[in-house]
């Protein structure tokens, strides 16, 4: 339902059956449209925005005007998208798993009841089933390995140490071909994993009101983040030290995870304005020995409604009302 590209150009959500495109760095509306069904995922691939809604359309619009560049029918019932830097989109459908390479079908997993999906490296697509199912697949149709989880699984994405991040409810487990373990648990359940390219952050979204950044492995706490009256729907880390954070309503925050600046997405024209309240928190004392984020690209305009402040420590909480 969110997603914020690794370069920080474009920022992709969406409300119900609309789609809504933000310019990256200045959070400013590109564009939106309507699909005929709700809309069940989204994400941003080179220069396309992709979308599937529920009764099975997957569409490609161009990034910057938004006009359809091809649509494919995938299945009734799609429920979670995932599209890799290249372009390759898994689908998870009640009965299958479909994989779609250049606007066409390329071959159909047989995974019963998969819930989330997620890219690795090399091509290695990991899945998680509403059965407590963890499978990661190569080039075979048949997973290449695959762990029994305690509950069904409720995110999943790949870690550049080489194994997966797999939510099952409340905990978060280690997943790799040598089995399954355990790495935390939160206060409810865990909806949405976002790694930093250089795996020694993950971003964890828990019960649609907290946002957590922990640095691994030590799995102590850089950012935390929780929304006061309002729900979120996604993470995903971008560049530099950004962390872009979905909301219900089509909105959304970009929130630098050592500084605690923070700054939301403009109002698309011919939308309601929603304002929102949130709390977040840093501690750069957790880095630790992990390699410093790469400075992400500037900001194409300031924003003085809602570059609000930041934080140092996580002495210094404050109240921030977006208007």
């Amino acid at each position: 339902m969110f997603d914020y590209d690794r370069q920080g150009r474009y920022i992709a959500m969406a409300d119900g059956d609309e789609l809504l495109v933000q310019d990256g760095p200045s959070e400013g509306p590109l564009w939106r449209t309507q699909e005929a069904t709700p809309i069940v995922g989204v994400a941003i691939a080179q220069n396309s925005i992709l979308s599937l809604d529920t009764a099975g359309r997957l569409a490609w619009r161009d990034a910057v005007t938004g006009s359809l560049k091809g649509e494919l029918q995938v299945g009734a019932g799609a429920r979670a998208l995932a599209v890799d830097e290249q372009g390759r989109a898994a689908i998870a459908l009640p009965d299958a798993v479909v994989i779609v390479s250049g606007q066409a079908i390329e071959r159909r997993l047989a995974v019963e009841d998969a819930t989330v999906l997620a890219w690795g490296e090399g091509g290695g697509l990991g899945v998680g089933t509403g059965g407590g199912r963890a499978l990661h697949f190569g080039k075979d149709d048949a997973p290449a390995y695959e762990a029994e989880l305690p509950r069904g699984a409720t995110a999943i994405t790949w870690n550049a140490h080489d194994f997966w991040l797999v939510g099952a409810g409340e905990e978060l487990y280690r997943f790799k071909a040598d089995g399954l373990t355990r790495v935390t648990s939160g206060p409810g359940d865990i909806t949405s994993l976002s790694c930093s390219p250089d795996g020694y952050r993950v971003a964890l979204l828990i019960a649609e009101r907290i946002v957590l950044v922990l640095v691994l492995p030590s799995r102590d706490t850089l950012t935390t983040v929780q929304y006061i009256d309002r729900k979120a729907t996604g993470v995903r880390i971008g560049p530099g030290n950004w962390l872009g954070i979905g909301m219900d309503q089509g909105d959304g925050n970009k929130i630098d995870m050592v500084t605690g600046a923070t700054h939301r997405t403009d109002t698309h024209p011919g939308r309601e304005h929603h304002s929102w309240m949130l709390k977040v928190a840093t501690d750069p004392s957790v880095e630790g020995d992990a390699p410093a984020a790469e400075a992400g690209p500037p900001a194409k305009k300031g924003n003085p409604a809602v570059a609000i402040g930041f934080f140092a420590v996580l002495a210094a909480v404050l109240y921030f009302l977006f208007k």
